[in-house]
């Protein structure tokens, strides 16, 4: 050490230019490591970016999803109670024909809609609401002519000319339904009861044939009522299913649900896996 000291001390010259030398070796190291620090620091500012970005286009997309199925599933039920609001309305009023269509359509519409966006699970429960909807709108076009009709016959009042009439004949074509109802019931016993409520029927003269015919028809059958109820009550069970169901998917259940948080973005010194 004493031999570098004399040495320095006897030829400064060299002391200075080795300092300069030092000093000029340290700018160059630091001014590296700088850019490297800056280049790396930019590299991982930009896949933090990056992850954010498509995260957040994830869930953006799956926000979206859940919207379109939420109104799509609600536009469904929505159609399929007014299909069944207007075919109830057949019951009632003539003139509903075209609204029941233009009601069914829209379910059948609807339906295709959600077998698109929703998951298998609820894409089936759809169809026993749809099942519903059509065989209740079936009901309606084929049997609500004559139900308005014997509604028309029952309906005379009492104390007019009418009503001994209206009132036998309604009596005649309640027994001709009991006894089609009835599997023990002989055929010869029907034929009796057919043939009476024909007659009474015909002296109705303020129904039209076409209802007159329509209601010897329906005779046949079950009085409409019970299998109304029937179908609405699965309608609305089928209804009550596809609800819980979406609301599951949807997570509509889960109060503490969140939206995905976007993650910090990490220091360009970790590694991957911490």
């Amino acid at each position: 050490m004493d031999k570098w000291f004399d040495f320095f001390k006897d030829n400064p010259e060299v002391f200075t230019g080795l300092v300069a030398g030092v000093a000029l070796v340290s700018s160059f190291l630091g001014s590296w490591l700088s850019a490297w620090v800056q280049a790396n620091g930019g590299k991982a500012q930009a896949a933090a970016a990056r992850d954010a970005a498509r995260i957040t286009a994830e869930a953006q997309h799956l926000a979206a999803l859940r919207d379109d199925r939420r109104v799509q599933i609600a536009a469904f039920i929505r159609a399929s109670r007014d299909a069944t609001r207007h075919a109830t309305g057949m019951f009632l009023r003539e003139g509903q024909v075209e609204q029941v269509g233009a009601a069914w359509e829209e379910v059948g519409l609807r339906k295709a809609e959600i077998e698109l966006i929703a998951p298998a699970a609820v894409v089936a429960l759809t169809g026993p609401v749809y099942d519903a909807v059509d065989e209740y709108t079936t009901l309606a076009l084929l049997r609500a002519p004559a139900f308005r009709a014997l509604k028309a016959l029952a309906g005379v009042a009492a104390g007019t000319a009418e009503y001994s009439i209206a009132h036998q004949a309604y009596s005649a074509v309640e027994e001709l339904r009991r006894s089609c109802v009835d599997e023990l019931a002989e055929e010869n016993e029907r034929n009796g009861h057919r043939q009476n409520a024909y007659g009474l029927l015909a002296r109705a003269d303020w129904l039209t044939q076409d209802q007159r015919d329509q209601i010897l028809a329906d005779a046949e059958l079950p009085a409409v009522r019970a299998e109304q109820e029937q179908l609405l009550n699965a309608h609305s069970v089928a209804v009550l299913a596809l609800a819980e169901a979406t609301r599951e998917v949807l997570r509509a259940n889960d109060v503490n649900a969140l939206p995905a948080a976007v993650p910090a973005a990490r220091s360009w010194w970790r590694r991957t896996g911490d």
